[in-house]
Parts: structure tokens; C-alpha cells; sequence
């Protein structure tokens, strides 16, 4: 109101025209106040170096990227600096009061979420770690359905050995790591957390060595250039009848030797880490010719697609990559499962004994439109030795159970969920449908 008064007052005065500039900073700032957080965090990561015309996308409440203009196949989607990448952190977890000897036994993922847990703590006192990132992870009841969550009577909607495995070994792994920093200042709640973030987060490839690729790569030029040097010199005093004793040397060689084998080894190093804004990319079955690499001479992570987009068009890849990913595995540690996922697969049992009974059978893992992926050690997957007569009935068996639920995803017989608990239940009764589209399929397939 009162930067209103002194530009009625005096309206080309040098206090109406900073009172306007006032305005616009304000206003400005609201904009950015008001944007979501995945919007706010491409902001800061175009101002940090990263490249991509990209927006945010939003589809059912999921959260996505896509280019904001026609991205030709083949081009790079999204480039960011290789610093962007968060990987574990020894030195940073020994600090908050884990023990060595965790830390170095602990797998990549385990360390990564220790790693996670100390640096956004520190964010508190030091801003470290740029909130924009901090503000797009999820929160703890976003993951109610991923498998560590889901309780012994929950798993029983499940009708599925490979699956019921999977959510074993993930509580196992989370209650190992637990116990074993009982000492740090970390609780249980946050642990789980974190673990649940890198699960659903963390991507693994070959991402540059922290540089030691790039340095490598300098080294074998200069190497390279040593050798052809020296060997030429050889070759001149040769020619001017000055050879050296025992002829051309060898040892010029050895440098560049020793350099490639070096690159090659950290050329191909797997590496685990948390990549803010990639890790906004979301999963399709059908994404398998996306791929997310490193860029030797940008010293960038880009995200390239070997097919067309439109403008607006949402940009995935496939989180298992070539090989692709089950439900199963999408369940357990990314909470959610994809409707007609080309991927998925089912283990049944075979047993050897004509009354059903277990004993010396064996398990064949099916997939989609009745394919055999995989069966016991012994069994021809031509289906030569596998008795499809067996195998028929195991697979009639199996949909019995999943289509007589009376259940339904709701509980026991007239519960009524609610909560987390509820989001659980839908996810079983998806898993279980997607289960019966499958089996259906091989039982069409067999018979």
C-alpha cells in the first residue's frame, strides 16, 4: 500500500521505480515458493550445470519427467554433472559413530542409505546436501507398500513362494543392518527409510570412477605419446647407424599397457548412487532401448532413448534394464505393480508323486504368454521331460487360489483396511490379477 501511495504521488520518481523492482522480486519469489518440489529441484540443477529441456509431469499423483519439446530419437534427454552423484561415503558414516567394520561389510545399498541418513542430517547444520533433492525424496508413509512393510498376515494375499522370499530377505537385511549400528544415533524408523529410498532410488552403473576414468583416460594419451617418442627416437639412431644394443626397446610399451588395463578396470567399476533428478524418471516395461550412461568427455550422467518423444510425452526406462523386471521384484522394493508388464513372472511346483505331495519335484518358473524361463536342474525346458500334463495341473491348481480369494485384497472376511493397510491390500489384488492373466495365458499355452 504504501509503495502504491508514492507512485500516485510522484509516478516517475526513483522511489516508484525501486517500489516496482520491490514488486516484482516479491512476487518472483512467490512463484518459486509455489512451485513443487520436483519443478524447484530442476531449477537448481539447471543452475548447478545440469542440461535438458525437460517439465514435470503428473500422472495419477506420480510424479514424472518429459521433454518440453520433440526429443529425436537417439538425443540426450537429460545431462547431469557427474558431482551430482551421491555414493557412499565411508569416511562421512565412520564419523556418526558406525563401527568400520559395518560399514566395510555392509553391501553397496546398505552403505549408500548410511550415507544418506548422516549427509541429510547435516543438511540441518551445514547445507551440505541442497534441499531441492531432500525436498523430492519421499516420505516415510510413501512407502507403505513396498515388501519390508508388509506384515506375516499381510504376505498371506500374496499366493506366491518368490515373492514371500524376496520380502524375507528384505526385513532380514533391514533388521541385520539395525542391530548392527545400534551404537550410532540412527533410529530403526529412519533406517528403514533410507533403506527404502535406495532401494526405489539408487541407480547402478559405471559412472566415471569419481574421475579416475577421465584422469585415466588423459594418462593413456600421454602415455601413448611417450612411447611413440621414445620408439621413434630408436628408430632415427637406427637408421643412422647408432642402433641400440639388443635392438628396438620394449619398455616404452609397458606404460601404455599398464594405463589401459588400469581404464579398463575402472571403466567398467559398478557403482551404486543416488542422482538427483534422474532418479525422477520412471519405470515402463517397454522402455528397455532407454539407457542411462556416462559421457566421457562432458564428465556427465546423461539419459538418452533410442526412440522418438513428443513434447509432454513422459520419459521412462526400464529398471531392469535389458532383462527386464517382475512384478515381484517392482513390489517388494518400488511398492508398486505394473498392469500387463511383459516381464513378469511365476514360479509353480511340480510335485513328483502322484498324490500331490512334495518330493523330488521340481519348480518351473513360467512367463508371460507361456514361456518356460526356467525350470529345476534336469528338466528339459523344451517340455520333452517336463510333463505338461503335471505341469498343467500345478498351473489349474495355482489360479484356483487366486481366483477363489474371497478376500479380495480387503483383509480377512470383512475387514475393513484402512491406512497403509489398505494401500496393501489393493496392491495384493493387483499382484494377484496380473498373476492370473499370466497363468492363464500358459495354461492356454499348455493345454
Amino acid at each position: 500500500t504504501l509503495i502504491v501511495e508514492v507512485m500516485k504521488r510522484d509516478p516517475n520518481g526513483l522511489s516508484a521505480r525501486l517500489g516496482v523492482l520491490i514488486v516484482s522480486i516479491v512476487n518472483s519469489n512467490k512463484k518459486v515458493a509455489a512451485l513443487d518440489p520436483a519443478s524447484h529441484l530442476l531449477r537448481w540443477s539447471s543452475s548447478q550445470g545440469a542440461k535438458g529441456h525437460l517439465q514435470v509431469t503428473n500422472k495419477n499423483g506420480v510424479r514424472g519427467l518429459a521433454p518440453s519439446g520433440l526429443l529425436p530419437a537417439g538425443a540426450s534427454l537429460l545431462s547431469v554433472p557427474r558431482s551430482f552423484l551421491l555414493k557412499p561415503m565411508r569416511s562421512e558414516v565412520l564419523s556418526a559413530g558406525v563401527k568400520a567394520e559395518v560399514f566395510d561389510t555392509a553391501d553397496e545399498k546398505a552403505k549408500l542409505a548410511l550415507t544418506l541418513l548422516v549427509e541429510s542430517r547435516k543438511f540441518e547444520v551445514d547445507q551440505r546436501w541442497p534441499k531441492p533433492f531432500l525436498d523430492c525424496l519421499p516420505l516415510d508413509e510413501d512407502f507403505a507398500g513396498v515388501g519390508a512393510r508388509w506384515s506375516d498376515s499381510e504376505l498371506e494375499w500374496l499366493e506366491g513362494a518368490d515373492i514371500r522370499r524376496r520380502v524375507t530377505i528384505a526385513r532380514e537385511v533391514n533388521q541385520k543392518l539395525a542391530e548392527s549400528i545400534s551404537d550410532a544415533d540412527f533410529s530403526e524408523r529412519e533406517l528403514v527409510w533410507a533403506m527404502d529410498v535406495v532401494n526405489s532410488r539408487a541407480l547402478g552403473g559405471s559412472f566415471g570412477s569419481g574421475g579416475t576414468t577421465r584422469a585415466l583416460v588423459v594418462a593413456q594419451v600421454l602415455a601413448v605419446w611417450l612411447s611413440a617418442f621414445v620408439v621413434a627416437q630408436a628408430l632415427a639412431s637406427c637408421q643412422a647407424g647408432a642402433c641400440p644394443t639388443g635392438g628396438l626397446p620394449l619398455w616404452p610399451l609397458a606404460p601404455p599397457i599398464a594405463v589401459a588395463a588400469a581404464l579398463l578396470l575402472a571403466g567398467t567399476k559398478y557403482e551404486v548412487g543416488l542422482i538427483p533428478v534422474v532418479d525422477l524418471l520412471n519405470h515402463h516395461c517397454g522402455a528397455k532401448e532407454a539407457r542411462l550412461g556416462y559421457d566421457l568427455l562432458a564428465d556427465c550422467i546423461t539419459f538418452r532413448a533410442d526412440f522418438a518423444l513428443e513434447a509432454g510425452q513422459e520419459a521412462c526406462f526400464n529398471y531392469g534394464g535389458k532383462k527386464g523386471v517382475g512384478n515381484d521384484r517392482l513390489l517388494v522394493e518400488y511398492g508398486f505393480v505394473e498392469e500387463n508388464n511383459v516381464d513378469d513372472t511365476f514360479r509353480v511346483f511340480i510335485a513328483d508323486k502322484d498324490d500331490g505331495q512334495p518330493g523330488g519335484g521340481c519348480s518351473v518358473l513360467l512367463g508371460r504368454y507361456g514361456k518356460v524361463v526356467r525350470a529345476s536342474p534336469g528338466f528339459d525346458l523344451t517340455g520333452r521331460s517336463l510333463d505338461r500334463q503335471k505341469l498343467a495341473a500345478a498351473v489349474g491348481a495355482q489360479l484356483e487360489l487366486l481366483k477363489n480369494d474371497s478376500r479380495g485384497g480387503c483383509g480377512a472376511d470383512g475387514e475393513q483396511l484402512e491406512g497403509s493397510r489398505q494401500i496393501r491390500g489393493q496392491l495384493a489384488k493387483k499382484w494377484r490379477d496380473e498373476k492370473i492373466r499370466l497363468l492363464n495365458e500358459a495354461a492356454a499355452v499348455i493345454s
